[in-house]
Formats: C-alpha cells, structure tokens, sequence
C-alpha cells in the first residue's frame, strides 16, 4: 500500500465552492489520488468520492451547502491499492448574506436595528452585528439563531452619540466563517434646541424676532429648521453655523397668538421640538 498524500489544504472560496490542493507522498509510488468528502452536519449522508489523476495535486468541491461543515479524507492510490492512512482536513463554507434590515427604534442615544435572515437560509449559528463609529457600550454584539425557520432578528446599540451617522454591518456566523455583510448607514435622534424666545421690543402687528439657543449637550447636527405650527408655510433652514434668530414677517394677522417650533436636523433625522407662544400687538 503506498503512503497517504501530504500538505494538504482547503481554501474556502464561497458557500458552494472550496477549492482543495496537497502534495504528494514524500516517498514511494503513486498513480491516482482519490478524495472522499463527508458532510459532517448529515452523518447518515452518504460520502461523495472523486479521483484525481497523478499528475493533478489539486481538485475543485462544488455544490456546497453554505455554512455547513465538511471533513476531506485524501488518499494515495497505486497499483489498484489506497493508503492505509489518509490525510484530511475539517473546513466550514461561507454562509449567506442576511437580509435586509431597517431602524426599528431611535433616540439620541440609542439605535435598534431589526433584519431578515438570509434567503435561502444555508446553515449558520447566530449572527454577528457591528457598528461604526464604535461609540457604543458594546459595538460588536452577537445573536443567536432562533426558530426553524429562522425569523426576524434584532439589536441594540446603546451610548451613541446625539445625531451621529453610523454604518452598522450584520454579518451570519458559522463556525470561523463568516457572511459577506449587509449595511446600512443610520442617525440617531440629534438633540432639540433650547430657550426658544422673542424680543418683545420686535413684537409688532405683523412682524415679531424669534431667538433660540443650541442644544444643551454634545450633538452632530446640519442646520434648525423653524416653522410656525398650524401654517401650511415651508419651514426656514438655518445652517448650525449662522446667527440663531430669525425674523418672521410674512402673512401675519394683527392680535393673533403663533406658536413657533424650533428643530435641529441630522441628515433627514429632525429633533424633537422647541416651542413657544408669541401673540402679535393688535
């Protein structure tokens, strides 16, 4: 019987196809090789056995489950007899993507996150979900897999910043492999201006002068946005670097109270809002 084949290795290149390589025995004769593969998560599976000619240290696996695990047995063949011992070598195939996820829940300070799993599913264990800046408390979390079929999934990113875009990754897991990841970039909620108020001595029949402070706290915004409630006006933009006041003057009635809301803008993502009353003189 001649002696098992040496070196030998398995590189992963998706979850269907590894590609596996070796070398010959270090010493004696050999005429074929012949790879038998086992599908370690189906043990009542049946091996599938392929021979390679002597002049080829290598051989393509294809058709591969995703993230499921495989044990490669290779030996050496000569004169009609294989090797005794073999060589082999345990791998994992990449699992597949999840699927698309959405902000389910925000604050300032918090962003939740709910995905679909990958279709089709392919076998992974749990999933691993990371965030970008890693301002949280905990910035790489991992979840489990639930339920057969698996459903929906969720996490949560405490301690972030006021305002901030984050790019969060969720990536499935099977054993040390991993998917390609799914992204997506979302804010959280910036913080609301302070002290909306009005110079009384600008107060007039059809004109008054709003005055607001920024956010009481750190928080990454644009710009404020004003509009006065009840009004079908288009609100005012304010970029965060100029003045905060604002003169409105247009199409007021004499005597009447206005309510004026003040928000600060990240992105698309507005704060909560800052009002105050002001009643024009008659």
């Amino acid at each position: 019987a001649p002696d098992p084949p040496s070196n030998l290795s398995v590189n992963v290149r998706s979850g269907k196809v590894a590609h596996v390589s070796w070398s010959p025995p270090l010493q004696g004769h050999f005429a074929s090789f012949k790879l038998k593969m086992l599908n370690l998560l189906e043990p009542h599976e049946a091996p599938s056995t392929a021979v390679v000619e002597q002049s080829d240290f290598h051989h393509s696996l294809q058709n591969l489950t995703p993230g499921s695990s495989y044990q490669v047995q290779l030996f050496t063949v000569y004169d009609n007899k294989e090797s005794v011992a073999y060589t082999s070598r345990n791998f994992t195939t990449k699992p597949n993507t999840p699927g698309k996820f959405i902000v389910w829940f925000r604050n300032e300070t918090t962003l939740l996150v709910l995905w679909q799993p990958p279709y089709p599913t392919g076998v992974y264990s749990h999933y691993k979900v990371s965030i970008d800046p890693q301002d949280a408390v905990e910035s790489v979390l991992y979840v489990e897999k639930e339920g057969e079929p698996p459903g929906p999934a969720q996490a949560a990113f405490k301690g972030l910043v006021p305002g901030r875009a984050y790019n969060i990754s969720v990536q499935t897991v099977s054993e040390d492999e991993v998917s390609a990841p799914t992204t997506a970039q979302y804010r959280t909620v910036p913080l609301r201006p302070q002290n909306v108020t009005f110079n009384k001595d600008a107060v007039t029949s059809q004109s008054f002068i709003v005055h607001w402070e920024p956010p009481a706290g750190a928080s990454e915004f644009d710009k404020y946005q004003l509009l006065i409630s009840a009004r079908r006006a288009a609100a005012v933009s304010r970029l965060r670097d100029e003045p905060t006041t604002w003169q409105f003057k247009d199409n007021l009635e004499p005597g009447r109270t206005y309510q004026v809301v003040v928000k600060t803008v990240s992105g698309k993502v507005t704060s909560w809002p800052a009002t105050a009353n002001v009643t024009l003189s008659e």
